[in-house]
């Protein structure tokens, strides 16, 4: 309670020209969106578990202290939650050879055949030798032969490169079918945060992680008090649990909410999904289920 005092007094600090109750469509609105962003986070993977404290449908979290300058809507609307799998020591020494394997095999094929290896080699020596060969035109004062070595050792440099990026490219299918297999036997913790969010001002870029949004760009936020965005995202490293919680976003329910009539807190309970029975036969998530 001490705790959740001081966050109120050095928010109603910031507020230079005081606070302000928020007004009744504001609250109606924030709670019907938190309400159906809380129900599309998918229940957890097989043999995977939710970190925190769940949220709660009767009491739903609340908009937070709004100065009297901020407009109408002027609020963030979202939630997250955090995923975990967790592997045992003995997990994890059970998985430790098949990780190996792969990347054993991940380091056979992305290393050269002896006949590339040896043309690479070569286009090396013969750069050596050319460059080295400036000396002799700078001695004879020849500055024109000595640049135009130069540039004939770069070209043979860049070629040796382009001779390993070719065939690091011919062999990149296979390499990315077993860093995919690789994924089933991380001898870790597998953590994946998803993250829920309305009206945003600016639509993020994807990065690497799973990620849909959906609308257009919201810069007045929630003025509207309707909702003109929503983005999702599951943050964490690559991994099945990952892959998985992108899988189970219910797309269709989420894109469904741009401009259209907020469902009520009990509507969204109702559709929001239960927890999954603890299945712990392998860390490997297989067949999410979208809600």
């Amino acid at each position: 309670m001490a705790a959740a005092c001081l966050f109120t007094s050095s928010a109603q600090a910031d507020c230079v020209d005081g606070i302000r109750e928020p007004r009744a469509a504001e609250q109606e609105f924030h709670r019907r969106a938190t309400a159906a962003l809380i129900a599309a986070l998918p229940a957890p993977p097989a043999g995977a578990e939710a970190e925190g404290t769940p949220y709660d449908f009767k009491r739903l979290p609340s908009i937070g202290v709004l100065c009297r300058g901020d407009k109408i809507g002027d609020f963030r609307v979202s939630v997250k939650r955090r995923y975990v799998i967790r592997v045992t020591e003995a997990e994890s020494k059970r998985l430790h050879a098949p990780r190996t394997e792969i990347d054993d095999q991940i380091q056979a094929l992305l290393k050269l055949p002896p006949d590339k290896a040896a043309e690479r080699s070569a286009l090396e020596r013969k750069a050596t030798a050319v460059y080295n060969s400036r000396s002799a035109a700078l001695k004879a004062g020849d500055k024109a032969a000595a640049a135009a070595r130069v540039v004939e050792a770069d070209e043979l440099n860049a070629a040796a490169l382009e001779l390993g990026n070719r065939y690091r490219d011919s062999v990149k299918p296979q390499v990315d079918a077993l860093l995919e297999r690789r994924k089933a036997f991380i001898a870790r913790d597998q953590l994946a945060e998803v993250d829920i969010a309305i009206n945003l001002v600016k639509l993020p870029d994807s990065g690497n992680n799973p990620f849909r949004a959906y609308g257009s760009a919201s810069p007045q936020g929630s003025a509207s008090l309707k909702v003109v965005n929503v983005v999702w995202s599951v943050a964490g490293p690559p991994s099945v649990l990952r892959d998985a919680l992108g899988a189970a976003m219910p797309e269709t329910r989420l894109k469904a909410l741009v401009g259209a009539p907020l469902p009520s807190e009990a509507e969204s309970e109702a559709q929001a999904p239960r927890a999954l029975p603890q299945e712990r036969a392998d860390p490997a998530v297989k067949n999410p289920v979208r809600s």
